[in-house]
């Protein structure tokens, strides 16, 4: 398996982000927000390097493309899409599926 297949799934580059963002977590010994921001920066970065070299998922993709994968792996690297906003999204999405059913139904 080669280096370029790992830029292949989100859940990879995110792992990556945590590792990298740590890593250079050690040399600036910042924390809290800061730290968090600076995971935000490195993901945005790799995304933008990314498209540039047109890697895995980022091939074909415009420069403002890799800022908005970027993003995305910033949200999941960071915690933010954790289980329980995916369990408030499906749980929302179920509520509005029984909703449907019992307007079909009653028409």
């Amino acid at each position: 398996m080669g280096i370029i297949e790992l830029f292949t799934t989100l859940f990879v580059l995110s792992s990556g982000v945590v590792i990298l963002a740590e890593y250079i977590t050690k040399f600036t010994k910042v924390s809290g927000t800061l730290a968090q921001v600076q995971s935000w920066a490195v993901s945005i970065i790799i995304g933008i390097f990314c498209s540039w070299l047109n890697f895995g998922v980022f091939h074909g993709t415009t420069t403002m493309g890799g800022v908005l994968y970027g993003v995305l792996i910033g949200l999941i690297s960071n915690g933010i899409f954790d289980i329980t906003l995916v369990k408030k999204v499906l749980a929302m999405i179920y509520a509005r599926s029984n909703d449907v059913k019992d307007e079909l139904l009653k028409s």
